[in-house]
């Protein structure tokens, strides 16, 4: 019921064409750059988790179900993914703007140079042609800084949310190439995330309380959460 409502807010409120037709719990976790967020996947996955074993303890028993430190250690650490994900998409975005406006203030110095050289009657083919040369490479420069800056905050309409991109790094580089890569520490995080929600399932459908998480375990989600953020 839970993925029904936010999938008819996400419908109601995405305007971009690739996320509203990916498969739904894709369109929950999607980003602004129409990709599938893993941070964002933990905070879905433990809360449907909690809330979908709170509602079975209390179909049963008609008591609340109690949550154990650990779990609530869990739902910390996947909040703070979240914030550093975000802050870190947020500082892309910043440095994007921050390279194009560093390319069109020297595309302007290169134009005005140009403009000076081509209008110096004593000035040589070759330095008409270098001042040229100069000026073109630096317009190159600021198309690829505003491809690279769409890219971040206006995606392609095409572009979908897909199920790789939860372990798949994809950048931008400063000069407009993306490139792509399996991230092991995505894997690792993914994995980890989904045996510790398997296992609470289980143990509440048995037992019909979270089970408190080892000490050990925590630790490990911590650090593999903490490499991933690195």
């Amino acid at each position: 019921v839970a993925l029904y409502i936010l999938n008819i807010f996400a419908l109601s409120r995405l305007k971009h064409a690739g996320t509203r037709e990916a498969f739904f719990p894709l369109r929950i976790i999607s980003t602004p750059s129409a990709y599938a967020s893993l941070s964002q996947l933990q905070i879905v996955l433990w809360t449907l988790v909690i809330a979908a074993a709170a509602v079975y303890v209390m179909a049963l028993s008609g008591d609340l179900i109690a949550i154990t430190n650990g779990t609530l250690v869990l739902l910390g650490i996947a909040g703070g993914a979240a914030l550093g994900a975000k802050a870190h998409t947020e500082s892309q975005v910043t440095g994007a703007r921050g390279d194009l406006e560093t390319a069109q203030k020297a595309a302007a110095d290169a134009a005005s140079k140009k403009a000076k050289t081509d209008a110096d009657p004593t000035a040589t083919q070759d330095q008409k042609d270098n001042a040229g040369k100069a000026a073109k490479d630096a317009d190159e420069k600021v198309a690829a800084a505003k491809k690279r800056l769409e890219t971040l905050i206006k995606p392609e309409e095409t572009r979908k949310p897909v199920w790789s991109d939860l372990i798949v790094n994809e950048n931008t580089q400063p000069d407009g190439i993306i490139t792509r890569e399996i991230d092991v520490s995505r894997f690792q995080m993914l994995l980890f995330t989904l045996i510790t929600a398997v296992f609470v399932l289980l143990n509440v459908l048995t037992t019909y309380v979270i089970p408190e998480i080892p000490t050990g375990f925590l630790t490990l989600m911590g650090i593999s959460n903490g490499v991933y953020l690195g």
